[in-house]
């Protein structure tokens, strides 16, 4: 194997995860933050799980939060996309 090859590989690849990351942080409006919700949310408590949080995030091409409650309010998972897009 040619090591030069490999980290030019790489280094394609970890630029084009970068860019991902960086169109996802900024493509998504409020509406669309709030439909993510509410698609964890199907049976309309208005509260989604830890896990449930962290995979929106996870869909929104965002780092989720290091700390995140057990339990999450659309206004609380609004503001923590929103900070999170801040960044």
């Amino acid at each position: 194997e040619d090591p030069r090859a490999f980290i030019i590989e790489e280094l394609k690849r970890l630029k084009e995860k970068e860019k991902v990351q960086q169109l996802g942080s900024s493509i998504f409006t409020e509406t669309d933050v709030e439909t993510m919700f509410g698609m964890f949310d199907p049976t309309g408590t208005g509260f989604i799980t830890k896990d449930q949080c962290k995979q929106a995030f996870s869909s929104l091409c965002l780092q989720a939060p290091s700390e995140v409650n057990d339990s999450v309010s659309k206004d609380e998972f609004c503001k923590m996309v929103a900070d999170s897009r801040a960044l």
